[in-house]
């Protein structure tokens, strides 16, 4: 019976909680019995296949990284390279513009709850439109679609955020913060 170390027990409890090895397979492997292996993660917390769901996200990732590695593979270094700085860019504003979304919609609920409180449903309306609207930036919009921002029952102006710069971005999510607050 072999006496396991703390980096071999990190390990196997690797092996337990990411690969989703059983009690018997790492019991035989680490030359255990499988009382010890499951005594360890009864009293250690383990969870077999926690990370499952991460796993199989980040196969999907690198399978469709291979996928366009071989789609660009007659690109320049050039091209590569501008590729890469664009599909950056554009990750950065998609996870700004959750992140805003997310803010906003905690500020929305924040708000809602006070006029609640108060006896004051009228806010409901102007709530049901902005939770639809973050819920398309979160959850189906892009950066480059454009917004419409009411101003008035009769004038409607839009604003096309693919034309903004980064900083520009940075600048409303820093005035919208401001606000919040």
């Amino acid at each position: 019976m072999a006496r396991l170390t703390k980096e071999e027990w990190q390990k196997v409890r690797i092996e337990y909680e990411i690969k989703g090895m059983s009690h018997a397979e790492l019991a035989e492997k680490y030359h255990l019995p499988r009382s010890t292996v499951a005594y360890q993660s009864s009293t250690k917390g383990w969870i077999k296949g926690k990370a499952e769901n991460a796993v199989q996200k980040k196969a999907q990732i690198y399978r469709d990284l291979k996928a366009i590695e071989k789609e660009t593979e007659h690109f320049t270094a050039w091209e590569k390279a501008a590729l890469d700085i664009e599909a950056r860019s554009r990750a950065k504003m998609q996870l700004f513009f959750e992140d805003s979304a997310i803010k906003n919609q905690k500020a929305a609920n924040s708000m809602l709850m006070k006029q609640v409180e108060e006896g004051n449903i009228c806010g409901i309306e102007s709530h049901a439109r902005i939770t639809a609207r973050n819920r398309e930036t979160v959850l189906g919009k892009t950066p480059e679609t454009q917004v419409n921002v009411q101003q008035n029952a009769a004038q409607t102006s839009t604003i096309d955020l693919s034309k903004l710069t980064l900083e520009e971005l940075e600048t409303i999510q820093g005035l919208i913060e401001k606000a919040e607050q």
